[in-house]
């Protein structure tokens, strides 16, 4: 049998009859059926990773309903001063706010409903030690069923936007015109 060196080994053409002598070709054929296997499971490998599910997102409401979320940071985005320019550093106001509000705790329930307790720091604002408010998932702006928007009924905010939500935290926007609030939550 003749070794195949290089690519015109490949065919031969003999002239007295005109038509092509397979004798080189088998064994190159041959050959490659280790090479095809070793490229099929090469596309099986690449094709069986980057076909993988994406883990699918947990639902919100067994996240939000899980329990009652205390305040535990809040920062303002915007022009605080009032000088018509966005400050650039955020202004941390959960520092700034007395014991009586960061006590406080935002309890989200099952059926829609909720309570805002004022904790055992209550400052008498006037306003009733616990409050109560309905809630549910919906984007008041687009008039859509949304898990990234909690729209309220009864309480202070219209609707907060969901940044970060997880068993632990719970952050929330308070969008206004040029500035927002960042509300964080926590368990």
């Amino acid at each position: 049998m003749k070794n195949i060196s290089n690519a015109k080994d490949f065919v031969e053409i003999d002239n007295s009859d005109n038509f092509l002598h397979l004798t080189s070709i088998i064994p190159l054929a041959m050959g490659m059926r280790s090479y095809w296997k070793y490229f099929f499971l090469f596309i099986w490998m690449v094709m069986s990773v980057s076909c993988k599910k994406e883990k699918e997102a947990q639902p919100r409401t067994p996240l939000l309903t899980s329990g009652p979320w205390k305040l535990t940071a809040l920062t303002f985005h915007g022009d605080w001063d009032g000088d018509g320019v966005v400050d650039p550093v955020d202004k941390d106001l959960f520092t700034e706010d007395s014991a009586c509000t960061n006590d406080d705790r935002l309890t989200f329930n099952v059926d829609g409903s909720g309570t805002y307790d004022n904790g055992p720091d209550d400052c008498d604002y006037g306003v009733p030690q616990v409050l109560t408010f309905l809630w549910s998932f919906y984007n008041p702006y687009s008039g859509t069923t949304d898990e990234d928007v909690i729209k309220f009924k009864n309480f202070g905010f219209d609707a907060l936007s969901i940044v970060e939500l997880n068993s632990t935290t719970l952050k929330v926007k308070n969008l206004g015109s040029g500035w927002f609030q960042l509300y964080t939550y926590s368990h």
